[in-house]
């Protein structure tokens, strides 16, 4: 999955994921946003390298769930996302 991708899965899960939504890199610079709780599963087999979290919506501000369907705020937040991560 391509950073872009797992920025958009993530914002849009985090709401309902267990403890929000992680974006982990992989060994081959792969991203992938998993559900928080996964971090703690013993089960969980994936990458742990943790390069993003989102708690919920209300990490970017007065967003909500219904903004995010809003292509302009979407693309909003990923890029300010995004940013955040490469800095």
């Amino acid at each position: 999955m391509t950073k872009r991708d797992a920025i958009i899965t993530a914002i849009k899960n985090c709401e309902r994921w267990m403890n929000g939504a992680v974006i982990v890199e992989d060994e081959e610079h792969g991203f992938d946003a998993i559900p928080g709780a996964y971090l703690t599963d013993i089960s969980y087999g994936g990458s742990t390298n943790v390069v993003f979290r989102i708690d919920n919506l209300g990490d970017f501000g007065n967003v909500d769930i219904d903004d995010i369907e809003n292509p302009e705020t979407l693309d909003f937040i990923v890029d300010m996302v995004m940013e955040t991560m490469s800095s």
